[in-house]
């Protein structure tokens, strides 16, 4: 029976806290062990009894984390627990690929995609790509005004450690115009005809 609840609390890749949370404390360990156990295979009883007190004692709106590994998180919130792994990005393994745009353009991407549709007259070349520093500023699309990068992601709530890997394109200014994967910049809103596609490419 216990076999049988436990991996009714587990979905989609999330175990559901609520579901979670009322089940026997014999039984919580058993889900988060087999939970844990299909990602890492260095996960004890020890930390998965930390880790159950951890589940156990008050949640902020934003959720926690739980250190497993240097690489590896669990992300606690009043709806969900779910595991995460720190992937390493090397930025030498990507490269920039600039074409001009003929066509008509139907749909603009909004940063997720792997381009993006500027303006050829406002990028300020050449293009770079690098990771977030202390004091980065950004205009989010739509935006008049700037913000700073840190305050954007706590917007858009990007898990900490997952904030180290998003890729910055910017121009020779070094400011921000995508965030890849995850929004573009006001600064390449398109605005006449002369469009340029950027697109940012892994190397096989």
């Amino acid at each position: 029976m216990k076999e049988k609840i436990s991996y009714h609390s587990i979905k989609n890749d999330k175990i559901d806290y609520q579901k979670f949370i009322s089940l026997p404390n014999e039984t919580k360990n058993i889900v988060l062990y087999k939970f844990i156990s299909k990602y890492s295979d260095e996960i004890s009883f020890k930390q998965i009894n930390l880790l159950l007190n951890e589940i156990e004692s008050e949640i902020p709106n934003s959720g926690k984390y739980f250190s497993l590994s240097d690489s590896e998180f669990i992300l606690i919130k009043n709806d969900f627990i779910q595991y995460y792994k720190k992937e390493n990005i090397n930025l030498n393994d990507y490269k920039i690929i600039i074409s001009e745009v003929k066509e008509q353009i139907k749909h603009f991407p909004n940063g997720t995609n792997n381009y993006i549709y500027a303006n050829k007259d406002i990028l300020k070349e050449p293009l770079q790509i690098r990771f977030r520093k202390d004091g980065d500023i950004f205009q989010p699309f739509g935006m008049h005004g700037t913000m700073k990068l840190k305050k954007f992601l706590n917007m858009k709530t990007v898990a900490k450690f997952d904030r180290d890997n998003l890729i910055l394109l910017t121009n020779n200014e070094d400011e921000i115009l995508w965030i890849y994967p995850l929004a573009t910049s006001e600064k390449v809103r398109v605005k006449d005809s002369n469009i340029i596609r950027i697109e940012l490419v892994k190397n096989e």
